[in-house]
């Protein structure tokens, strides 16, 4: 696995996350993706804000960062605009069984614990 960069937006007393079905199994995954060449961290939290949920966003900080086949950052930002769900991203065109749907949903802080969001780890975090 490569470097990823994935964003945390709360607004309202809700986070966005991408809802996944893949294989028969529902979860959610923090929006962001891999960090490509020349590019760096926040850059790639940024440009991946806009393809997975269509909205524009800035840095706020770095709220966390892991280290599992790769290093992991999660941003906190702030959404400067667009519209949710209107991503443009390469995932929601190709629905191919073994890449699965992703669907770009607001999820309450206070129901993180009902379902399965990964990784795992985030939910302790986010608390």
């Amino acid at each position: 696995m490569r470097d990823s960069s994935r964003v945390i937006l709360i607004q309202g007393g809700n986070i966005a996350l991408i809802k996944r079905m893949k294989k028969g199994a529902e979860y959610y995954v923090v929006p962001g993706g891999g960090i490509e060449a020349g590019e760096s961290a926040e850059q790639t939290a940024i440009r991946e804000a806009k393809e997975e949920l269509g909205l524009e966003v800035s840095i706020v900080r770095l709220f966390h960062m892991e280290d599992w086949h790769g290093a992991h950052h999660f941003y906190l930002v702030n959404t400067l605009g667009g519209v949710f769900g209107s991503g443009t991203g390469a995932e929601f065109y190709n629905h191919a069984e073994e890449k699965g749907i992703y669907e770009p949903v607001w999820v309450g802080l206070e129901e993180l614990h009902q379902i399965d969001l990964r990784p795992a780890s985030i939910v302790h975090k986010l608390r």
